[in-house]
């Protein structure tokens, strides 16, 4: 059976070698389908179905895994490109992205494709997010026809939120992308927050609930974070020191409150929000930031402590 030695943009060193006759099917029918103009990979797929032989593709089994590896292999080659970015004479198309996020009182996963296509599933729970996840992810690609091989990247709630919720995700996501070969992005709440509610103010506090009448907070400029996460404890003596830069906007549900506690020298505008519509804001940041390139591996986000305390006996010793 003749091999053909393809690459993939998402692992420059690493080489495969492949059936060279189904690349060469797939490779023909994915040429005939795209042009110079942005296409999607649902468009790609739907129209190089017909134009596969059976003998390769029979019903078009195992077309989804090949149209990603040539997809791939052009891509590392420069024929084709990503995003709305593309030189003339290449192609484009969009990255299909698949989002977690368990880093509350929920479990919500969301697929993104082409021009701003999105399809989501969102559930309350306050337990169980482990043993929901995975069979609500795979509820949702069939649903929408996608299989594993479709998945350009995998983004993820890194938090703050809930300790147990926000590992049990980033452990999801990063497994997923490692056995699939692409990226994992992370999102922070701050993020989800604040693209859930744009108002076009470029310089914003983002406020989020934490345990115990606390308040998770970070700074923002113009859609980029000028500082870490802070944990603050609000009383009626003011914030200890913390300050606001003028013209800035308070935005999250405990805007009010952080308002009134503030000494700035301009009354800052305050947007009382919640973080709603998790799923299509998580995928719609995510396709920015894979866009851009930022592909590091997502952590949890931990503003403060856990609540555990550590074990008071001494560690057992490991005997040689």
């Amino acid at each position: 059976m003749p091999k053909i030695e393809v690459e993939n943009v998402n692992a420059p060193d690493h080489k495969v070698k492949l059936n060279a006759g189904k690349y060469g099917a797939m490779y023909g029918a994915m040429m005939a389908v795209i042009s110079s103009r942005p296409v999607s990979y649902a468009a790609i797929k739907q129209g190089v179905l017909p134009l596969l032989p059976q003998d390769h593709f029979p019903d078009g089994a195992t077309a989804g895994g090949w149209i990603k590896s040539v997809q791939l292999d052009l891509e590392a080659q420069g024929v084709l490109i990503r995003h709305q970015t593309a030189d003339m004479g290449k192609s484009v198309i969009h990255p299909v992205i698949l989002g977690l996020d368990t880093s509350g009182h929920h479990c919500a996963v969301a697929l993104r494709w082409g021009d701003d296509q999105v399809a989501h599933i969102t559930q309350d729970m306050a337990k169980g997010q482990a043993e929901r996840l995975l069979p609500m992810v795979q509820n949702l690609m069939d649903q929408e026809g996608y299989d594993w091989s479709d998945l350009d990247a995998v983004a993820v709630g890194i938090g703050p939120g809930n300790f147990t919720g926000i590992r049990i995700g980033v452990s999801a996501a990063r497994g997923l992308a490692l056995a699939l070969d692409i990226p994992a992005i992370g999102v922070s709440s701050f993020e989800l927050l604040r693209g859930a509610h744009p108002t076009g103010h470029a310089r914003q506090l983002i406020s989020l609930p934490a345990p115990r009448g606390t308040v998770y907070v970070q700074t923002f400029d113009t859609a980029v974070a000028t500082g870490p996460a802070e944990h603050l404890t609000p009383t009626a003596q003011g914030l200890f020191g913390f300050t606001l830069a003028d013209d800035t906007e308070i935005l999250g549900d405990s805007a009010e409150t952080l308002r009134a506690l503030l000494s700035t020298a301009t009354q800052p505008a305050c947007v009382a929000a919640e973080l709603s519509q998790i799923g299509p804001t998580l995928v719609r940041i995510a396709t920015d930031k894979f866009a851009q390139g930022h592909h590091s591996a997502p952590a949890p986000l931990y503003v403060r402590d856990a609540d555990a305390a550590p074990p008071r006996d001494p560690a057992p010793v490991i005997l040689p």
